[in-house]
């Protein structure tokens, strides 16, 4: 089921700890700016009005660590509103943002996009999306 296998990415990713440098603050006033929204938002905290405007999303700049820091709450998030942001998520777990996660980690990622590939309420779209996913990175 889905929800153990959260459970199980909940308590698993508990060991990384927010990185100073979840977003490369320096870049550029936006960043700066998304830096300071998610400033008081730890994993646990982040909810879907933080991301629901894909023109102000703060987690399109997290760093690889930043991303494997929040990706639990964005587990979450996606499995919540699989409807509108469930590809969002499953893209970027085809991405450079999963490049500081460990073979465990890709293990737990990889349960995740099974389970949601063989539930009936996923669109065609975005099982074909994750299907994608699972077989470029996912082996």
């Amino acid at each position: 089921m889905v929800t153990d296998i959260l459970e199980r990415i909940q308590a698993h990713f508990a060991q990384y700890g927010r990185p100073p440098d979840y977003i490369n603050r320096h870049h550029c006033s936006e960043c700066e700016a998304h830096y300071q929204e998610l400033l008081e938002v730890p994993v646990e905290k982040i909810e879907y009005r933080h991301v629901e405007n894909p023109g102000w999303d703060p987690t399109c700049f997290l760093s690889s660590e930043g991303f494997r820091y929040y990706f639990p709450g964005l587990a979450r998030i996606a499995d919540q509103h699989r409807e509108d942001w469930l590809g969002v998520l499953v893209s970027r777990l085809g991405g450079w943002q999963v490049e500081s996660f460990s073979a465990e980690d890709r293990a737990l990622v990889r349960a995740l996009l099974e389970q949601w590939f063989l539930c009936e309420d996923v669109s065609e779209w975005d099982r074909t999306d994750i299907g994608r996913v699972l077989e470029t990175h996912y082996r």
